[in-house]
C-alpha cells in the first residue's frame, strides 16, 4: 500500500518508497530489486502509527523527503540506513524545495522569521536561514523555487516592494530582488517560473496590470517582457513548458482564444503554434508536457472531437 505524492525515488541502484505493514504503519522502505534487499529503512514514528511520507527527491546521491502534515511537516534525509536517516529541519513548508548546483534550498517557518528561504547540506548543523527577506515574524513566503544554472530564482513578498522576482546564490548578500516590475508597493506577482537553458521564463504584471510572458538572465537589464501578446489586456500565459531553447505555453491573444503558443525569448520569435479551435473561444490547452522533441497537451473545447490529446511536431 503506497502513500500519495511522489511515492518512489531512485538513488543509485536502489529505489526508495513509502509502504505499509501492520507492525510499523506506512514508513520508508528501500529495494535493490531482490526480495532479500527489500526492507524497512527506519520506523520513524514508533509503533504501528504511520509517518505520512509526502514527496521524495534525490539530491546529490541522498534521499530527501518530508513527513507529517502542515504546519508540522518535517524535512528528512536518508542514505538508506537506519542510522543515516535523520531529520534535517522541523516546520518544513509545503513543496517549495529545489537543488541548485548541489545546494538544497527550501522554505521553512520558525518563530522568529516566519516563512523564509533556507538551505541545507543535509545535516542539522548545515541547515540555516539564507535571508530574512521580510524582517520579523511576518513572512515573505518564497514560492516557485526554480534552478537556472547556479542561480536560484523565486518569487517573494516584501511590504516596500510588493511581490517580485528574486534570485539567490545561497548567501544573504547574494539574495536580492532582480527587478521591481511594479514600482512602489504594487506587485508584479511572478508565476510559472520555468528554466529554459540559461534563462528564466515567467509570467508577470507590469505597471499596466496586464499579465504577459517575461524572460530574465538574472540581471535588471536582462529582465524584460517578451511580447505584448494581447494589447490593452492580459493574455494570461500559463502552462509554461520548456522544450530545448523554447518555451511552450497557453495564452489568449484576444482573436484566437486560448491556444498553444511558443517563444524563443524574442518578440519576433513568439507566435501562435496552431489555431486548434478556430474562433475566439479557443481550445484551452492544458497539461502541457515535454516528451522527447514534442510537447503533448489536452484540449476539451472542440465541438467535433471533445477532449483530445495533441502533440507539437518537431
Amino acid at each position: 500500500q503506497s502513500g500519495c505524492c511522489d511515492p518512489m525515488e531512485r538513488v543509485g541502484r536502489r529505489v526508495f518508497f513509502d509502504a505499509y505493514d501492520p507492525g510499523h504503519g506506512a514508513e520508508l522502505w528501500r529495494s535493490d530489486g531482490t526480495e532479500q534487499g527489500t526492507r524497512l529503512v527506519k520506523n520513524i514514528t514508533p509503533g504501528s502509527d504511520s509517518s505520512y511520507l509526502i514527496g521524495m527527491r534525490n539530491i546529490g546521491g541522498a534521499l530527501f523527503f518530508t513527513i507529517g502534515d502542515a504546519p508540522g511537516r518535517q524535512l528528512w534525509r536518508s542514505d538508506g540506513t537506519e542510522q543515516g536517516t535523520t531529520m534535517v529541519a522541523d516546520h518544513f513548508r509545503g513543496r517549495e524545495w529545489t537543488d541548485v548546483a548541489g545546494t538544497f534550498f527550501f522554505t521553512a517557518r520558525d518563530d522568529a522569521h516566519g516563512v523564509e528561504l533556507w538551505k541545507t547540506n543535509g545535516t542539522a548543523a548545515g541547515t540555516r536561514l539564507v535571508k530574512d527577506i521580510k524582517p520579523g515574524v511576518v513572512s515573505s513566503g518564497p514560492y516557485d523555487l526554480t534552478s537556472v544554472g547556479r542561480t536560484l530564482f523565486f518569487s517573494a513578498y516584501t511590504g516596500p516592494l510588493g511581490s517580485e522576482l528574486w534570485k539567490s546564490d545561497g548567501t544573504s548578500a547574494g539574495t536580492k530582488v532582480v527587478r521591481n516590475l511594479v514600482p512602489g508597493h504594487g506587485s508584479s506577482t511572478p508565476y510559472d517560473l520555468t528554466a529554459v537553458g540559461h534563462r528564466l521564463f515567467f509570467t508577470a504584471r507590469d505597471a499596466t496590470r496586464d499579465r504577459e510572458l517575461w524572460v530574465s538572465d538574472g540581471t535588471r537589464r536582462g529582465t524584460r517582457r517578451v511580447k505584448d501578446i494581447r494589447r490593452g489586456a492580459s493574455s494570461d500565459p500559463w502552462n509554461l513548458t520548456a522544450l530545448g531553447r523554447r518555451v511552450f505555453f497557453t495564452a489568449d491573444d484576444g482573436t484566437h482564444g486560448e491556444e498553444p503558443w511558443m517563444s524563443n525569448g524574442t518578440g519576433a520569435g513568439t507566435r501562435l503554434v496552431d489555431d486548434v479551435e478556430p474562433g475566439r473561444v479557443g481550445s484551452s490547452p492544458y497539461y502541457l508536457t515535454r516528451v522527447g522533441r514534442s510537447v503533448y497537451f489536452f484540449t476539451d473545447q472542440s465541438q467535433v472531437h471533445g477532449e483530445t490529446l495533441w502533440k507539437t511536431v518537431p
